[in-house]
């Protein structure tokens, strides 16, 4: 309280300037925390603009879809083939090996 009373009459405390720079501060602050926010809201919605319009249209992904599926039928289709002529192969192998044993039997060893 005295150092209030040595203080000129109009000049106001340094408290009060202090809190009156920190107030302008917070608002300066609050203002610039408000424009980052919005920008990066925008940013966010671009980048989801953006990789949206990469994405082939529907058409597209249903005609692959399609393409697949048919591909697929296809590899299935080929397998089953492939199976059966393995297994065609094989009794082929065994006949072989039977004739050649008969032949063996009948002929002798260098039937060949």
């Amino acid at each position: 309280d005295d150092l209030g009373i040595l203080r000129e009459g109009d000049e106001p405390a340094i408290e009060d300037v202090l809190r009156r720079q920190l107030l302008d501060k917070d608002r300066e602050n609050d203002k610039l925390s408000w424009t980052y926010s919005s920008f990066n809201q925008r940013y966010q919605r671009h980048n989801r603009l953006q990789q949206l319009a990469l994405r082939p249209p529907i058409e597209k992904i249903q005609e692959l879809e399609k393409e697949h599926k048919n591909l697929d039928l296809i590899l299935q289709g080929t397998q089953r083939q492939n199976e059966r002529c393995m297994a065609e192969l094989d009794r082929v192998k065994i006949r072989e090996k039977m004739l050649e044993q008969a032949l063996a039997k009948f002929a002798g060893q260098n039937w060949q």
